[in-house]
């Protein structure tokens, strides 16, 4: 791994473990367990009111669709690195020429999915 991946990986998890317990430290067990789904959104209404609730409820929902998009195009990327090594069908393979997209990809992993 380069240096600087490394350093990426090691401030993400110092600050996924910082968030964590700043939101520990200001809730209870109870108001813990009663918000498992938006617990950040509610440690983070304390100090920044209702707007620091709407502002990590955005990062939230934004955090999911990164983390969709990248499901997506990583498998279909994989799917095509199979199909080129003759392990899936050729059709996982195929991409628009004019622009590299993997767009055709995606849908056609979504339709094999079922």
């Amino acid at each position: 791994m380069e240096f600087w991946t490394k350093i990426v990986i090691v401030l993400h998890v110092l600050i996924a473990l910082l968030v964590g317990m700043v939101a520990l430290g200001h809730l209870t067990t109870a108001q813990v367990q009663g918000a498992q789904e938006y617990v950040l959104a509610i440690a983070a209404q304390p100090t920044l009111g209702h707007i620091g609730f709407i502002a990590i409820a955005i990062a939230a929902l934004l955090s999911t669709a990164s983390a969709i998009n990248a499901t997506l195009f990583g498998a279909a990327r994989l799917a095509m690195v199979m199909a080129n090594e003759h392990l899936l069908p050729r059709m996982f393979a195929s991409r628009e020429m004019k622009h590299a997209a993997a767009y055709q990809r995606v849908l056609n992993s979504s339709h094999a999915a079922g």
